[in-house]
């Protein structure tokens, strides 16, 4: 079994799930996520006062699939969003449970 994270922007997130639906991919667990020091900082006003937002806002996407199911799962993430960051991990189950 594997288990893949992806990090990913936030307005790419419905491709995703959809082009991961495709390929039999249903179950998902979603977590924010922050990321510092790929991009440049920005400004940004907040009630008047402006300053740098260095984070950039994501979301870590994570699934748990079998074996066989890792390259259209890979090709579906890759194929649904522009940037992004992907782990995997081979990963146990556990008996009875």
């Amino acid at each position: 079994m594997k288990r893949i994270d992806a990090f990913i922007s936030r307005t790419n997130l419905d491709d995703m799930r959809a082009a991961l639906h495709r390929v039999g991919v249903d179950s998902l667990i979603l977590r924010d996520a922050h990321s510092v020091g790929r991009t440049p900082p920005r400004k940004e006003v907040y009630r008047g006062s402006a300053y740098l937002q260095e984070a950039t806002e994501q979301v870590e996407v994570t699934a748990f699939i079998e074996d066989f199911s890792l390259n259209p799962a890979l090709a579906a993430i890759e194929g649904s969003v522009h940037e992004s960051e992907i782990f995997v991990s081979s990963v146990e189950r556990r008996a009875g449970h």
